[in-house]
């Protein structure tokens, strides 16, 4: 998979997640936002280049031809041929780890869910699905398996290794939403957050 692109076959209306509560975000020059020292961007937008903090990558976005798929390609600022990073169909919201050493990219393809996904060691590549590595660490959770709309999405990096990010789920029971929130160490292993 070293190299090769994400793909996700689903096509529907996605939601937005940018819920960051009260913090400022400082728009760049080259459309990207400054969230508590963390770069992110977000496509599709005006703009079609996100550079990591400290400029040692490049995401460069690339419209659909006709009713194809939005892709994003990787590419080392110091030199080197642009790598096809991952496909989506609706929208996908970056957000860089401090340093730039890994990146979360939420892929939002259908109306029922958003795949997130993380980039991370010298080259960035290959990709880790979250989910995948929420039921390997901790099983198919009931209260997020059991419903039929799952939205994974980047919060932040408390440190250059690890992610918070939320799972929003709901349609099991009319009227009822599950918010879960955890950590994704860049070993492989997903914590939930205790509620305070």
């Amino acid at each position: 998979m070293h190299g090769a692109a994400v793909e996700r076959q689903s096509v529907k209306p996605a939601e937005d997640m940018k819920q960051l509560g009260s913090v400022v975000i400082l728009v760049g020059l080259i459309g990207e936002s400054f969230v508590g020292g963390q770069s992110q961007c977000a496509f599709p937008s005006a703009t079609h280049r996100c550079l990591s903090p400290h400029a040692t990558w490049e995401i460069e976005w690339r419209e659909p031809n006709g009713h194809g798929r939005h892709t994003l390609f990787l590419k080392a600022i110091s030199g080197g041929t642009p790598t096809n990073l991952l496909k989506f169909d609706r929208s996908a919201d970056l957000l860089w780890s401090p340093g730039g050493r890994a990146l979360a990219i939420t892929a939002r393809d259908a109306s029922n869910e958003s795949v997130l996904w993380v980039f991370g060691g010298p080259t960035l590549l290959p990709p880790v699905n979250i989910e995948d590595r929420l039921i390997a660490t901790l099983g198919r959770l009931p209260e997020i398996f059991r419903n039929g709309h799952r939205y994974f999405e980047a919060v932040s990096w408390p440190s250059s290794d690890i992610l918070r990010f939320r799972v929003r789920v709901y349609d099991s029971e009319a009227g009822k939403q599950y918010l879960g929130k955890f950590r994704y160490h860049m070993t492989g292993k997903v914590i939930r957050e205790r509620s305070k």
